[in-house]
């Protein structure tokens, strides 16, 4: 094509964008209007709406061009959608994992603190990056009363450099200040900015003013709490994921269900983690209408010869004790570790 040249490098952010596109114009003659208006909405949600539409996107774009399958997506509660082919029909269940699964402090919780925080810090002309840290000593309302008391310790520690601040053995804020500047990050450091991975054990917030697309000295905060672990880890995945969506599918079909992990990098996990494997065989036992179950590592972006893709490790559980076997005999992944 005149005037085109090669794309020479290629970051997670074109190519998870360009990932979006394909599926797009596979899954978009599948919506139903009212269910389009509400996909649009996630694809453009800015609090974590996006990466879980794109599961289901992925699982459908799956089952279209493996089997044709065609694809009802599903309105309110229930599945995500059911796909009907070669004389079969099945539901799926999506769920999307994040490390923050084992966080003992609420989301609200979580955001309200961000919120407060990064407000105050930017009231005191100071941007940069910053840690807070709750302990699982706080009450809930103990952590509401502490807001006044965080926001006039950041007024008192206005100034630059690293700032340490402790309320009590279960509340801390610490890190690298420095005074806003007013100018613009460039494209390249923003991408850095939103892409970045830091810490895993940690929600992380960014707030900066936006002027035609530019972001402006960030506040870059990580809240991090006490964290389930074993047993209380294995029975709150039970109760809010595994079986949440076993529910959630009809029982009339067999049901498929796929849980994509962010964070998890290899599949070699789900073959050696036997809390994910008695999960799964706990779930077998109780909802026989389930066939099947996805194990999903977070994609990996690839680039090879200017073309770009992902690859999505993943490991599959079929049930030995489903009412539906040939649901649980489909091919289910394009490659079976198990």
């Amino acid at each position: 094509m005149r005037g085109s040249r090669r794309i020479k490098k290629i970051d997670r952010s074109m190519a998870f964008l360009a990932k979006i596109a394909m599926l797009a114009e596979v899954i978009s003659p599948t919506l139903q209007d009212s269910i389009k208006r509400h996909h649009i909405g996630f694809l453009l949600n800015l609090d974590g709406g996006l990466s879980p539409l794109v599961v289901e996107w992925q699982m459908a774009h799956f089952y279209i061009s493996r089997y044709g399958a065609r694809i009802k997506w599903i309105e309110g509660r229930g599945p995500e959608f059911v796909a009907t082919a070669e004389g079969l029909t099945w539901e799926v269940e999506c769920k999307r994992l994040t490390p923050n699964i084992s966080e003992l402090l609420r989301e609200r919780q979580a955001d309200d603190l961000a919120s407060t925080v990064s407000a105050e810090i930017d009231k005191v002309g100071l941007c940069g990056k910053f840690t807070l840290e709750v302990g699982n000593g706080l009450s809930k309302e103990e952590i509401y009363s502490s807001i006044d008391i965080l926001k006039t310790e950041i007024q008192k520690h206005a100034v630059e450099g690293r700032i340490e601040i402790l309320l009590s053995a279960h509340l801390s804020l610490s890190g690298d200040a420095r005074a806003k500047t007013g100018r613009p990050l460039s494209d390249y450091d923003t991408r850095r900015l939103v892409m970045a991975d830091d810490d895993l054990g940690a929600r992380r917030y960014i707030f900066s003013p936006l002027n035609f697309g530019r972001v402006f000295d960030p506040i870059i905060l990580e809240v991090k709490g006490e964290k389930r672990d074993g047993e209380a880890l294995l029975e709150y995945l039970w109760k809010e994921r595994f079986e949440c969506a076993a529910l959630q599918c009809s029982r009339t079909c067999g049901a498929v269900l796929v849980f994509e992990w962010s964070g998890i990098e290899s599949n070699d996990v789900f073959d050696t983690s036997e809390g994910l494997k008695a999960l799964a065989t706990r779930t077998f036992l109780e909802h026989k209408h389930v066939a099947s179950i996805i194990m999903r590592a977070a994609p990996r972006i690839i680039e090879r010869g200017g073309f770009i893709g992902d690859q999505t490790p993943a490991y599959f559980f079929r049930s030995e004790v489903t009412d539906f076997p040939e649901i649980a005999a489909l091919k289910m992944v394009d490659h079976e570790f198990r």
